[in-house]
């Protein structure tokens, strides 16, 4: 796995809805949200008194986010948003079968295996597949 450059990220996060990016901007992501008590004169009593369960404090930052882009087309990267890119070394795919006598292959990347130099011609280097045993 390998952290995106700002610029990558940049560049998938113009690909999300706008809502998507204010959104990510809004939110503390995996934050506890805070549920807060009623406010004076909501006539709200005993066990409903907390009729708020923390969605008001995002649904508020949410719109101080839409204030502070509205009329702007382009929504920056916020700075601790970014993606990841991962990389895999090896991928096994199984298909099942009756009897027990399933289909599995495994894709191992030759660089993975000590080969740097091979390609197969898309850039993206050359994967060695083996069957394996059920």
């Amino acid at each position: 796995m390998e952290r995106l450059s700002a610029e990558e990220s940049q560049v998938y996060f113009d690909t999300r809805a706008r809502g998507s990016r204010e959104g990510a901007w809004a939110s503390q992501q995996t934050s506890v949200l805070v549920p807060q008590p009623a406010k004076e004169g909501e006539g709200v009593e005993g066990e409903d008194a907390q009729v708020d369960d923390g969605r008001a404090d995002l649904e508020s930052r949410v719109a101080d986010v839409k204030a502070r882009f509205a009329g702007q087309d382009h929504i920056p990267v916020p700075p601790f948003w970014g993606g990841l890119r991962i990389i895999p070394e090896t991928m096994e795919f199984w298909q099942g079968r009756e009897s027990r006598l399933h289909d599995r292959f495994l894709y191992t990347r030759v660089a993975a295996l000590g080969e740097a130099d091979a390609d197969d011609g898309d850039g993206e280097g050359a994967w060695k597949i083996e069957r394996l045993s059920p």
